[in-house]
Protein backbone atom coordinates (compact mmCIF):
# COMPACT_ATOMS: atom_id res chain seq x y z
CA UNK A 1 0.00 0.00 0.00
CA UNK A 2 2.91 2.33 0.75
CA UNK A 3 4.48 1.76 -2.67
CA UNK A 4 1.20 2.10 -4.57
CA UNK A 5 0.49 5.29 -2.62
CA UNK A 6 3.89 6.68 -3.62
CA UNK A 7 3.26 5.82 -7.26
CA UNK A 8 -0.19 7.42 -7.16
CA UNK A 9 1.14 10.56 -5.46
CA UNK A 10 3.87 10.86 -8.09
CA UNK A 11 1.41 10.34 -10.94
CA UNK A 12 -0.86 12.99 -9.39
CA UNK A 13 1.91 15.57 -9.75
CA UNK A 14 2.16 15.12 -13.53
CA UNK A 15 -0.73 17.45 -14.37
CA UNK A 16 -1.98 20.21 -12.12
CA UNK A 17 -5.72 20.17 -11.42
CA UNK A 18 -5.70 23.86 -12.37
CA UNK A 19 -4.15 23.18 -15.77
CA UNK A 20 -6.50 24.21 -18.55
CA UNK A 21 -7.39 21.98 -21.46
CA UNK A 22 -9.44 19.03 -22.55
CA UNK A 23 -9.24 15.55 -21.14
CA UNK A 24 -7.16 14.51 -24.16
CA UNK A 25 -4.72 17.38 -23.55
CA UNK A 26 -4.38 16.39 -19.90
CA UNK A 27 -3.64 12.80 -20.91
CA UNK A 28 -0.96 13.90 -23.39
CA UNK A 29 0.66 16.07 -20.71
CA UNK A 30 0.41 13.24 -18.16
CA UNK A 31 2.18 10.76 -20.46
CA UNK A 32 4.78 13.30 -21.58
CA UNK A 33 5.80 14.03 -17.99
CA UNK A 34 6.20 10.49 -16.67
CA UNK A 35 9.83 9.90 -15.72
CA UNK A 36 10.49 6.20 -15.27
CA UNK A 37 13.67 6.99 -13.34
CA UNK A 38 11.47 8.47 -10.60
CA UNK A 39 9.42 5.31 -10.12
CA UNK A 40 11.50 2.38 -11.36
CA UNK A 41 12.37 1.10 -7.86
CA UNK A 42 8.70 1.19 -6.90
CA UNK A 43 7.76 -0.63 -10.11
CA UNK A 44 10.42 -3.24 -9.34
CA UNK A 45 8.86 -3.74 -5.91
CA UNK A 46 5.41 -4.24 -7.47
CA UNK A 47 6.88 -7.06 -9.58
CA UNK A 48 8.09 -8.80 -6.42
CA UNK A 49 4.74 -8.19 -4.75
CA UNK A 50 2.86 -9.62 -7.74
CA UNK A 51 5.10 -12.69 -7.82
CA UNK A 52 4.81 -13.31 -4.08
CA UNK A 53 1.05 -12.76 -3.85
CA UNK A 54 -0.03 -14.76 -6.91
CA UNK A 55 -2.59 -16.67 -4.90
CA UNK A 56 -4.28 -15.47 -1.72
CA UNK A 57 -3.43 -12.34 0.20
CA UNK A 58 -2.24 -13.09 3.74
CA UNK A 59 -4.87 -11.00 5.56
CA UNK A 60 -8.41 -10.15 4.47
CA UNK A 61 -8.38 -6.78 6.29
CA UNK A 62 -5.24 -5.73 4.43
CA UNK A 63 -6.71 -7.07 1.20
CA UNK A 64 -9.73 -4.80 1.49
CA UNK A 65 -7.56 -1.76 2.37
CA UNK A 66 -5.23 -2.48 -0.56
CA UNK A 67 -8.08 -2.87 -3.05
CA UNK A 68 -9.75 0.29 -1.74
CA UNK A 69 -6.50 2.27 -2.08
CA UNK A 70 -5.92 1.27 -5.71
CA UNK A 71 -9.39 2.16 -7.00
CA UNK A 72 -9.32 4.03 -10.32
CA UNK A 73 -10.69 7.26 -8.86
CA UNK A 74 -7.34 7.72 -7.06
CA UNK A 75 -5.43 7.96 -10.33
CA UNK A 76 -5.72 11.18 -12.30
CA UNK A 77 -5.37 9.22 -15.55
CA UNK A 78 -8.77 7.68 -14.93
CA UNK A 79 -10.29 11.11 -14.34
CA UNK A 80 -8.65 12.51 -17.50
CA UNK A 81 -9.95 9.63 -19.61
CA UNK A 82 -13.43 10.14 -18.20
CA UNK A 83 -13.14 13.91 -18.74
CA UNK A 84 -12.00 13.39 -22.34
CA UNK A 85 -14.89 11.08 -23.12
CA UNK A 86 -17.34 13.56 -21.56
CA UNK A 87 -15.90 16.64 -23.31
CA UNK A 88 -15.65 14.83 -26.67
CA UNK A 89 -11.86 15.15 -26.99
CA UNK A 90 -11.56 11.35 -26.77
CA UNK A 91 -13.49 9.15 -29.16
CA UNK A 92 -13.27 6.02 -27.07
CA UNK A 93 -13.95 2.49 -28.22
CA UNK A 94 -14.44 1.42 -24.59
CA UNK A 95 -15.55 2.87 -21.27
CA UNK A 96 -13.26 5.07 -19.18
CA UNK A 97 -12.90 2.24 -16.68
CA UNK A 98 -11.96 -0.32 -19.36
CA UNK A 99 -9.45 2.03 -20.98
CA UNK A 100 -7.92 2.98 -17.64
CA UNK A 101 -7.46 -0.64 -16.55
CA UNK A 102 -6.05 -1.61 -19.94
CA UNK A 103 -3.45 1.18 -19.77
CA UNK A 104 -2.61 0.61 -16.08
CA UNK A 105 -2.22 -3.16 -16.40
CA UNK A 106 -0.22 -2.83 -19.62
CA UNK A 107 2.01 -0.22 -17.99
CA UNK A 108 2.84 -2.40 -14.99
CA UNK A 109 3.30 -5.56 -17.05
CA UNK A 110 5.65 -3.97 -19.57
CA UNK A 111 7.71 -1.82 -17.23
CA UNK A 112 8.06 -4.50 -14.55
CA UNK A 113 9.60 -6.73 -17.20
CA UNK A 114 11.77 -4.00 -18.72
CA UNK A 115 13.11 -2.90 -15.34
CA UNK A 116 13.90 -6.46 -14.26
CA UNK A 117 15.52 -7.39 -17.60
CA UNK A 118 17.18 -4.05 -18.42
CA UNK A 119 20.68 -5.57 -18.37
CA UNK A 120 19.70 -8.27 -20.87
CA UNK A 121 17.68 -6.34 -23.42
CA UNK A 122 20.66 -5.22 -25.48
CA UNK A 123 21.67 -8.80 -26.23
CA UNK A 124 18.02 -9.71 -26.85
CA UNK A 125 17.73 -7.44 -29.91
CA UNK A 126 15.96 -4.66 -28.00
CA UNK A 127 18.78 -2.14 -27.53
CA UNK A 128 17.42 0.31 -30.11
CA UNK A 129 13.81 0.30 -28.98
CA UNK A 130 12.58 3.27 -26.96
CA UNK A 131 9.91 1.39 -25.03
CA UNK A 132 8.74 4.44 -23.08
CA UNK A 133 8.07 6.45 -26.24
CA UNK A 134 6.47 3.50 -28.01
CA UNK A 135 4.27 2.67 -25.02
CA UNK A 136 3.16 6.30 -24.74
CA UNK A 137 2.31 6.53 -28.45
CA UNK A 138 0.45 3.22 -28.52
CA UNK A 139 -1.54 3.97 -25.39
CA UNK A 140 -2.52 7.43 -26.61
CA UNK A 141 -3.74 5.85 -29.82
CA UNK A 142 -5.58 3.10 -27.91
CA UNK A 143 -7.30 5.67 -25.71
CA UNK A 144 -8.32 7.63 -28.78
CA UNK A 145 -6.23 10.74 -28.13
Amino acid sequence: MIVMDRIQRYMSTLVSPDEEGTGAEHIRAYFARVDMNQIQDWIKFTAEFDRYFQNDYPDSGLTHRFIYNIRPENDPLYRYIEEGINDGSIHAVASAEELYHFVAQSFFALFQRLILRRNHLESEYCADIDFERLFRNLMLKAIGV
